[in-house]
Order: structure tokens, then sequence, then C-alpha cells
């Protein structure tokens, strides 16, 4: 019985270690790059939300990977963020949604999830929504862009 527990295990492990290199169960680590900035509308806030990024993944997984870039926002009211991206994940190529996480110098991680809908003025537009300190920031962009290179 401890030997069929412990194939088990190892089994599991191996099949999530798959998956989470394929991407088969949602978000995949990647290489490439994401860079926006703009503003749109806070429900939260009822102002104005304001936002610049880059975010880039190097390597491969044999290799390793390095993550490099900058996301800045500012609600105007009363959170401003200035983090460093810490990993770039793609959950979908076909509807270019990316999410990458980053952490600023208190320690605290921001999670960013961003919509590439094409070029400005492209209906629908851009989005992003913006996870920190346990509050949500997200809207279509009312002026500038989000790119996937």
């Amino acid at each position: 019985m401890k030997r069929l527990i412990k194939y088990m295990v190892v089994v599991i492990v191996l099949f999530s270690v798959v998956a989470l290199m394929t991407g088969c169960c949602g978000y995949k680590l990647i290489s490439g790059k994401v860079t926006g900035g703009g503003w749109f509308d806070c429900d939260r806030t009822e102002s104005k939300c304001t936002f610049g990024f880059n975010a880039q993944g190097d390597g491969d997984w044999c290799e390793g990977m390095e993550f490099k870039g900058q996301f800045q926002f500012n609600d105007h009211v009363d959170t401003k963020i200035h983090a460093q991206v810490m990993t770039l994940w793609e959950y979908n190529c076909e509807d270019n949604t990316y999410k990458f996480v980053g952490e600023d110098k208190a320690g605290n991680e921001v999670v960013v999830h961003v919509t590439d809908n094409g070029q400005p003025g492209a209906d629908p537009g851009d989005e992003i929504k913006i996870e920190y300190g346990g509050k949500t920031w997200e809207g279509e962009l009312g002026g500038g862009n989000i790119k996937i290179h």
C-alpha cells in the first residue's frame, strides 16, 4: 500500500509539472514582451486611473527563465504603485490575454491582467485588470494602448 501511494504521488507531481510547463491548465510562463500605457475609468474611485508598464520574459525551460520590467499605476485618489515585474504568463494567445506579477519595494504583490484587442480605437478596446492590496481596478482603456510583441 505504501508503494502504491508513493507511485501515485510521483505521477501526480509529474502531471502537475507537465501541465504547468505546457499551459494545459491555464496560464503558462512565457518568453515574450508586453508593453502598455494609458488610462481607464475607475469605477471604484470615480476617476481616471493611469498606468504604464513593460514586462518581458527571456530564456527557456531548460536554461531557466528571466523576467524583467516595471509597472506604474495611479488611481489619483489614494493608491500609487511602482513594482518590478517578477513573472510573465500567457493565458490564451488566441485572445491575446496575458498576466504578469510584480512586487513593490515593500514586498507587496501586484497582479496585472491585460488584453490586446488590436490598435487604439478598436471595438472592443484593450483591457486591464489590476489586483493589489485587496483592491481591484479594471476597465477598457479610454486612451493609450496595450501591445503584445
